[in-house]
């Protein structure tokens, strides 16, 4: 996914959202008006909310930031209440394709935004039985691509990592989603 601002607009024109008279798109007589919910006072989250307002304002589209408490995290998800909301997913099964269901099944409880169809769960279920790991991926990616086109899960980063620790320290460091063993941490002779 790429950031591309000409045909996010074209998008959104297809899909009938016309800009209105004060810059917000309309459809239908309703604006397009989403709550993006933010958690914690975490000035790099306050941050990214405030450039991903930014970001959809020059495409038409009315951000506005909901700040919620740390502790209404479950609450919120739970309900689904919220338009845009940030999160990672981190694995620690070498291959991701094992957790591709959860991630993208449209009953999944991990697919927060409650996107996908039937059709695209007859492939992940068909993307699962593949036996070679190679293929798998190779299969995986290309259905990734696919899930990404029903703009409910979108990449948006996966920005830097710092990590300080002894120099003999072994197997321990920036990871960025990786979760590594524990068994697998220890010092270096």
């Amino acid at each position: 996914v790429q950031y591309d601002q000409e045909k996010a607009k074209q998008l959104l024109d297809d899909a009938g959202w016309a800009v209105g008279s004060d810059g917000i798109r309309e459809k239908d007589g309703k604006k397009l008006a989403l709550r993006y919910v933010s958690f914690g006072d975490s000035q790099l989250v306050k941050s990214t909310a405030a450039a991903m307002q930014k970001m959809l304002k020059d495409l038409g589209v009315d951000l506005s930031i909901v700040e919620k408490p740390s502790s209404e995290f479950s609450r919120v998800f739970a309900d689904r209440d919220f338009d845009v909301v940030t999160m990672s997913i981190t694995s620690s099964e070498p291959f991701g394709v094992t957790y591709f269901k959860y991630t993208y099944g449209s009953d999944s409880q991990l697919n927060k935004s409650g996107t996908g169809t039937p059709e695209f769960d007859a492939k992940i279920a068909e993307l699962e039985q593949i036996p070679d790991r190679e293929a798998q991926t190779r299969k995986a990616n290309e259905l990734e691509r696919e899930a990404f086109g029903q703009y409910g899960i979108m990449p948006y980063a996966n920005g830097p990592q710092l990590v300080a620790s002894k120099k003999t320290l072994a197997n321990f460091g920036a990871t960025s989603f990786a979760v590594p063993a524990k068994e697998n941490i220890g010092w270096a002779k």
